[in-house]
């Protein structure tokens, strides 16, 4: 067993997991992040105005990925499916966004017949 840390570089989703692998291996680790917080693109705020949940990295998990839900679940992490409006900023101005239409425009153009 190494006496020296292995240094992982970002707390991100990506390092979050490879510290906890490494820790249950038995191997002494160093996480490094150059923010204040950890969490890499997941930045979740809430509206104290509104009580309106904000996601300003990472928006949406697709599906329910072993990687992502297995270590949520192994530290009893309160995981919440919601449902709402997409709001996106344009031109300094909020609106709702018309992501998915584009996205499914986008995909209906292709040709999926090649195997």
């Amino acid at each position: 067993m190494p006496t020296e840390p292995v240094v992982i570089i970002g707390a991100g989703v990506a390092g979050l997991a490879a510290a906890a692998q490494m820790s249950r291996a038995g191997l002494p680790i160093v996480l490094v992040e150059a923010r204040n917080r950890i969490g890499g693109r997941i930045f979740t705020q809430r509206d104290s105005s509104s009580g309106s949940t904000i996601e300003l990295g990472a928006e949406f998990v697709h599906g329910r990925p072993t990687e992502i839900w297995q270590p949520l679940q192994h530290a009893g992490a309160a995981i919440t499916e919601v449902d709402g409006q997409n709001w996106c900023v344009s031109k300094g101005k909020l609106s709702p966004c018309d992501f998915f239409s584009q996205v499914d425009s986008i995909l209906d153009s292709m040709d999926d017949s090649a195997g």
